[in-house]
C-alpha cells in the first residue's frame, strides 16, 4: 500500500465497516463527493470526473478517478 495523506488514511480505516470491496468503493465515492462539497465553504474547488469517463477493464466496474 502506498503512502497516503491523512484524509485517505482516515477513509481506509473505515474499510472494516464495509462488507465488501464494492461497498467500500461506494463508501469512498460517497464521502469524497461530500468532501468536495464541504471544502467549497473554504473556497477550495475540487472536481471529479464523471464515472462514465473512467473504467477499469479488468474489473468491469465503473469507478471514479480523483485528479
Amino acid at each position: 500500500m502506498g503512502r497516503y495523506g491523512q484524509i485517505m488514511q482516515f477513509l481506509l480505516a473505515q474499510r472494516e465497516h464495509c462488507g465488501s470491496e464494492q461497498e467500500f468503493r461506494q463508501f469512498l465515492l460517497r464521502e469524497i463527493r461530500r468532501f468536495i462539497k464541504d471544502v467549497r465553504e473554504y473556497d477550495i474547488i475540487v472536481s471529479l470526473l464523471p464515472e462514465s469517463l473512467y473504467m477499469r477493464p479488468e474489473e468491469g466496474v465503473i469507478t471514479a478517478k480523483i485528479m
